[in-house]
């Protein structure tokens, strides 16, 4: 075992003359050394296998085992490579040296021996052992680091051939199996990795500095990357570091594809549109031409997403992008299409650089829309998809493409308001349009904060009786500077806001609070109309929302009616009847509102346990001059009385009208002729609080009539 230089030297002395081992001896102990014997090679090999020695002096002349074989032996034992060997002879000639170190011997001792010395030549024996032992086990540790090193180490000569390798080197996947020292590294690659290898190492021989490079190449089928670093070595050879980045560069690659391209339908996101953006925006400066981009935004998608499930809804949406991008790629004369880009949900967008006139929008709008005339086969079954398109143009309407892109989405949102299926270009009235509505936003949440929202109420008459059997809840908003604001401005803001659904709680607690109030005060056969909006219906739990609204007012579910549009129950058909029993079973009154603008469909009719239809404002107010609206209202009242519904006519403004409606069995009736909306305290007064109630109106006349032929007509049309 090697000694630490605080411990004493322990020399083993091996020779068959007993007078020179005492000797031997005597001398290294003076000089401090630790010492043992052995007679023969035999003994000196079994005491060196113990670990009992720093060195060995060893005669070469013995019997059983000469010194020769006995260094020999140690030399192949564990522990023995490194142990410093002194081999003692008298012979000197050049033959016997030559077979001391061919041995494995370290040193050579010839007879006579200076005792003198001899304490000093085993010291620097043991001082050079240690030394080469030292070096061999940095050497392991520096071996044993390359290796554990993904990379490869290549040592090349002037002349760009491997002259050594070092490092992991065994199944690199840089070298193929049996690749030889002699050959060039430029060798074992093609094209332009070649190339590029012999002018990194041309540029580290001229600067004398470390070069990077990176190179592709194939091995064993597959392609793989490679990071290289190269540095000055020695005597004009330069070392080469090559590391596998595969894997990295293709983590890499994924890691963009996530950043910059949706996962979905592999189109660029918004963040890898706005840098193609950026750069037409920069070309177009240079060059002064104009290029537009287009939002565009599937109709209805929400509908179709919700009824047949998200799984068929982003199938739909894998079949939106593959067409729309071929058919975008339909170019026009000079104008060039981008790629395609999805931003959000179903949403997509386009930009058309080099355009040459106005004529190369339209034809993008054309093709896009093109897209979409054919129906689109999503499980089996066939779906018409429309769209609606919002254009912004390069500099008309914005500098930069965040931009265009918010202004092109500004001219989307116009052409959804106006009914969808179709593109509109941007116009500067529509950014006041978006302040305006952003303000109005803003202000409206602190009105719902500050209570600035108060209901009005509008009664609803028996047409028979003139007595007034409901009132519905109207909202309105006193706004503190500008008055009374009409809900047809705040009620869109709130839909799209989603304030609807504080709005909706705000109005359904106070109504059935006044209508509490009213009760208590001896009407009690008085229900309120409450409005729902689409955002609360389609919201999870709508019921318990209802039942726990009526809960607080400890009021039963006959005091109200829910006014629900055709569009909200035909949007889930399933889940809208589910919705709706589930609230007449708590005993709230149903109506459909707004009928006839709709689906207004008998087959439906049969699903929802509904009790009243409302005939829309628009059929009413040309009754008694436009012969197919009181077509329309006679054959909704006939076909309501035959389901044994109730049917509500409102915007009655004329005696004519309510006439109309009386002489048609129609049940009950609101409009401005019988009463506009009024607040709460107003309200008290027509119910006549405290007192008999009277008629609001005088009956009107009701006459037992056949139905006119074009009357009949259109029931039967209805049916």
């Amino acid at each position: 075992m090697p000694s630490t230089p605080s411990e004493p030297i322990h020399v083993l002395i091996v020779d068959d003359d007993a007078g020179s081992r005492l000797l031997m001896r005597r001398a290294l102990e003076r000089s401090g050394f630790i010492v043992s014997e052995a007679a023969d090679g035999m003994a000196a090999v079994a005491a060196v296998e113990s670990g009992d020695c720093n060195a060995v002096l060893m005669d070469v002349e013995m019997p059983s085992m000469n010194g020769y074989d006995a260094c020999r032996a140690i030399r192949a034992r564990e522990g023995g490579a490194h142990l410093p060997i002194m081999m003692v002879t008298g012979r000197d000639d050049v033959a016997s040296i030559n077979q001391s170190y061919q041995a494995g011997a370290t040193d050579f001792l010839a007879k006579p021996i200076n005792w003198n010395l001899l304490g000093h030549r085993v010291q620097y024996l043991v001082r050079g052992g240690r030394l080469v032992q030292e070096l061999e086990e940095i050497q392991g540790r520096q071996r044993a680091m390359l290796d554990a090193l993904p990379d490869l180490l290549l040592v090349v000569d002037s002349h760009g051939r491997i002259v050594d390798r070092l490092g992991f080197t065994d199944n690199h996947p840089f070298l193929a199996a049996g690749t030889r020292c002699e050959l060039k590294i430029s060798d074992l690659v093609e094209g332009d990795a070649a190339r590029d290898i012999e002018h990194a190492l041309d540029d580290c021989r001229v600067r004398n500095e470390r070069t990077e490079v990176e190179f592709e190449c194939v091995r064993q089928g597959m392609e793989r990357r490679f990071e290289t670093r190269i540095v000055p070595y020695d005597r004009g050879r330069l070392l080469l570091v090559l590391r596998d980045v595969t894997e990295r560069h293709r983590a890499a690659n994924r890691i963009r594809e996530l950043a910059f391209f949706d996962p979905l339908t592999q189109l660029p996101n918004r963040q890898y549109l706005l840098q193609l953006l950026e750069e037409a925006r920069r070309e177009a400066t240079t060059t002064g031409e104009r290029f537009a981009v287009l939002r565009i935004n599937l109709d209805q998608f929400k509908r179709i997403n919700d009824s047949i499930g998200h799984g068929a809804g982003d199938a739909l949406l894998q079949a939106v992008a593959l067409r729309l991008g071929t058919f975008l790629k339909l170019e026009s004369d000079g104008a060039v299409t981008m790629p395609l880009a999805r931003l959000a949900g179903d949403e997509f967008a386009v930009a058309i650089r080099h355009l040459q006139s106005d004529s190369d929008v339209t034809k993008a709008i054309n093709n896009i829309r093109a897209a979409f005339a054919s129906p689109y086969l999503i499980r089996h079954r066939d779906f018409f998809v429309t769209c609606t398109i919002g254009i912004a143009i390069f500099p008309d309407h914005g500098s930069f493409g965040d931009e265009l892109l918010r202004t092109a989405g500004l001219a989307l949102h116009e052409a959804k308001t106006s009914g969808g299926n179709r593109g509109v270009i941007y116009s500067e009235h529509m950014r006041a349009r978006s302040v305006e509505r952003l303000e109005l936003e803003t202000e409206l949440r602190r009105a719902l904060e500050q209570n600035e929202l108060f209901l009005a109420y509008q009664p609803q008459i028996e047409v028979a009786t003139g007595r007034i059997a409901s009132v519905e809840a109207l909202v309105r908003w006193r706004h503190p500077t500008r008055g009374i604001v009409p809900p047809d401005e705040f009620i869109p803001v709130a839909e799209e806001s989603g304030l609807i659904v504080q709005l909706s709680d705000q109005v359904m607690r106070q109504a059935l609070k006044q209508i509490s109030e009213w009760w208590q005060a001896g009407c009690r056969d008085l229900r309120v109309a409450v409005n729902v909006s689409g955002a609360q219906f389609e919201a999870p739990g709508f019921p318990d929302w209802v039942f726990a609204h009526l809960d607080e007012a400890g009021l039963p579910g006959s005091c109200l009616e829910l006014e629900i549009t055709e569009s909200l129950l035909m949007a889930d058909e399933a889940a809208a009847a589910l919705a709706v029993r589930a609230v007449r079973e708590l005993g709230v009154h149903v109506a459909i509102d707004d009928f006839g603008t709709g689906y207004s469909s008998l087959a439906y009719l049969k699903h929802f346990p509904i009790e009243a239809l409302k005939i829309d404002r628009s059929f009413v107010a040309d009754l008694g001059r436009d012969s197919n609206d009181a077509a329309i209202c006679a054959a909704i009242i006939a076909m309501g009385r035959q389901l044994g519904l109730k049917i509500v006519a409102e915007g009655v403004e004329t005696q004519e009208q309510l006439q109309f409606l009386a002489t048609h069995g129609c049940t009950l009736a609101q409009g401005f002729f019988i009463a506009r909306p009024v607040e709460a305290a107003e309200m008290a007064t027509m119910l006549k609080i405290g007192s008999p109630q009277a008629a609001l109106l005088p009956p009107a006349k009701s006459l037992d009539v056949p139905l006119a032929d074009y009357e009949a007509a259109a029931l039967l049309k209805v049916r």
